[in-house]
């Protein structure tokens, strides 16, 4: 919608930020709902760099080419 930027997912999660979700019933909801994890926080862990990058990257390209894409009066 216009300028806008939704999304369904969290770009900027980190692992502390998973590990406060998963200490505020994050752990019992995934748990019952099957998942594994232990190996949820080690993937955040092994790939907060690339996944800080990717956010990053989301981010700029959405200032550029959406809210403020070149030759658009602001």
């Amino acid at each position: 919608m216009g300028r806008a930027l939704a999304l369904q997912f969290h770009p900027e999660l980190t692992p502390s930020a998973l590990t406060g979700w998963l200490d505020n019933g994050g752990t019992k909801y995934l748990t019952e709902h099957g998942f594994d994890v232990d190996r949820l926080i080690e993937q955040t862990e092994t790939t907060k760099v690339q996944a800080a990058e990717r956010a990053r990257n989301l981010v700029d390209r959405f200032l550029d080419h959406v809210a403020f894409p070149a030759g658009v009066n602001h």
